[in-house]
């Protein structure tokens, strides 16, 4: 019997399934004659953003499959796997707000951690804060703060096995928040079962062919994901047409504007009226 595909998600993978951000209230001037003068108004106007297009063309290629992994995951040819660290790394990530609810509402499984264990979110410590010296230009927010502090306290042999294969420690520098992450991630991944880590990331993708990973979680990109369970392309062109026909019966689980349109979400953006708020001469 063929192992069940299990997949880990990357939290960038959680970041590019969202295709509309809801509406926002963006401010700008505008003239407006009165009379025999001019004036300028501060409006402000709904805009919806969607992120996935500011992505290069590559990129947008791979996330554009990303609707077929989640089909594929309700039809239980797979299953997705998350996991609290995650969340709590997502949570720091900006235009993540999508009412269709996580990667176009597929089911996911939460998985314990590698091991059992407690800790500080958020909050402070009785002293001081414990300081990690980390190579970002920006400081970290206080969730992220702990959770680096966290992990760089760890010193189980595979996640620091994990950590050197991510290249987390960058020496007088300090440590690589995002590649440490990444390091317990991948443990994590292992420790639940995973038989695949699901990423855009290109450093994690080059160890799948590192010896640190031979016969455990596999990290690929979408495309590569899709290619093996769906080895042929009639098996892809089917599994596509599914896509397409659930997408027509089913618009509110793919799309927001449709959902929208059929009065379960917010108003369309078009329809809001620009609010005035400020009048100068």
């Amino acid at each position: 019997m063929p192992t069940r595909v299990r997949v880990f998600l990357d939290v960038n993978m959680m970041k590019y399934a969202v295709d509309e951000v809801p509406p926002r209230w963006v401010s700008g001037d505008e003239q407006l004659h009165w009379g025999d003068s001019e004036q300028v108004i501060k409006v402000h106007r709904p805009v919806v953003l969607k992120p996935r297009d500011l992505l290069d063309a590559k990129l947008a290629a791979e996330t554009a499959l990303l609707p077929l992994i989640a089909l594929l995951a309700r039809l239980d040819r797979l299953e997705l796997l998350w996991q609290v660290e995650a969340e709590i790394e997502r949570w720091g990530l900006m235009n993540i707000q999508d009412r269709r609810g996580h990667f176009y509402g597929a089911p996911i499984t939460w998985v314990p951690g590698p091991f059992p264990y407690s800790r500080i979110v958020v909050g402070t410590y009785p002293g001081s804060h414990p300081k990690i010296r980390t190579t970002s230009k920006k400081e970290l927010s206080q969730a992220k703060q702990l959770q680096v502090a966290f992990i760089a306290s760890l010193t189980d042999p595979r996640l620091l096995e994990l950590r050197r294969a991510c290249k987390a420690d960058k020496g007088q520098r300090g440590i690589d928040a995002n590649q440490l992450i990444d390091a317990f991630h991948l443990w994590t991944a292992e420790r639940s079962g995973a038989t695949h880590f699901l990423t855009a990331e290109h450093a994690l993708l080059k160890l799948a062919k590192e010896r640190v990973l031979a016969h455990k979680v596999h990290p690929v990109e979408p495309s590569q994901l899709v290619a093996e369970i769906l080895p042929s392309s009639v098996s892809r062109l089917y599994y596509r047409a599914r896509l397409a026909i659930d997408r027509w019966y089913r618009p509110d689980r793919w799309h927001i504007a449709a959902q929208d349109e059929s009065g379960n979400g917010a108003r369309r953006a078009a329809r809001i009226d620009p609010v005035i708020t400020m009048r100068s001469q």
